[in-house]
């Protein structure tokens, strides 16, 4: 995949800041604000990613007390200790998993890392970061993903932080409603016609102020509150989609919801 500008390049400088009285210099480039959002992505998950760390950790540890009796007791048979230890090795390779996703997806990306990947697959990991924050939230997270495997060329790292982009506006969008029963849909498509793939990320949240519409995917633009963002998540998925020669496009009806369409080809 051919980026539209090289990683290293300053996107966007900033000049006669002050820090502590000095004035300072500083540029940005598409690696550093793409990591910068990363990081404030990962940061608004953070509790739920502790809750889904903590949930096995507690399995766990209530499967050794258990242990710890059956011995001191003498025991029942082996087999039962051996499925309790299976267990507890079920949680340990979840728990395991997880760290190495977060580990790998924190990493900053480079660029270029391009590979066929099942979008599906994407889709299902940024949804294992979020499905904790919709859940206490009490926002039902629907998924309507097609069975079949869909293949895309692209950077799953970069991909993936596009689609949790997507839901933690989503979910903002959400948690600002009233409504009874609050959703986020999550749905995928395939035209072989056009031979593109289309993911659909779906809200009946607060919905885009029609004055808002020409800015949102303006760099530093948010409505959120301080510390709830950035503002560069929706440019940045912008020009993530398009240097992996797609679109992305938003419709909304304030008061109603806003779907968000990520439009991209299928791997030859």
């Amino acid at each position: 995949m051919a980026y539209g500008v090289p990683y290293n390049v300053p996107i966007i400088t900033m000049r006669n800041l002050s820090v502590n009285g000095e004035k300072i210099h500083v540029e940005l480039s598409v690696s550093n604000l793409i990591h910068l959002e990363k990081m404030s992505l990962m940061g608004q998950l953070l509790s739920g990613i502790v809750h889904e760390l903590y949930q096995p950790l507690n399995s766990m540890a209530l499967i050794c007390q258990s242990l710890l009796r059956k011995i001191r007791t003498g025991g029942p048979a082996d087999e039962n200790i051996t499925g309790d230890l299976r267990d507890v090795l079920a949680h340990i390779e979840r728990m395991s998993d997880m760290i190495d996703h977060m580990r790998f997806f924190s990493h900053k990306n480079t660029g270029g890392k391009s590979v066929v990947s099942d979008i599906n697959t994407i889709i299902r990991r940024a949804i294992l970061l979020t499905e904790h924050q919709c859940t206490t939230g009490n926002i039902h997270l629907l998924r309507e993903l097609k069975e079949n495997s869909l293949f895309v060329f692209c950077d799953s790292i970069l991909l993936e932080q596009v689609i949790l982009n997507l839901l933690s506006n989503a979910f903002y969008a959400v948690r600002n409603t009233k409504r009874e029963k609050r959703y986020i849909r999550v749905r995928t498509k395939k035209k072989d016609k056009n031979k593109i793939v289309i993911c659909y990320v779906c809200d009946n949240g607060t919905g885009i102020p029609a004055e808002y519409r020409y800015d949102i995917f303006t760099p530093f633009f948010t409505t959120k509150h301080p510390g709830e963002g950035t503002g560069l998540g929706l440019h940045l998925s912008k020009k993530i989609i398009e240097d992996h020669n797609g679109t992305i496009n938003i419709s909304s009806t304030p008061g109603e919801g806003t779907t968000v369409r990520v439009i991209l080809p299928l791997a030859e």
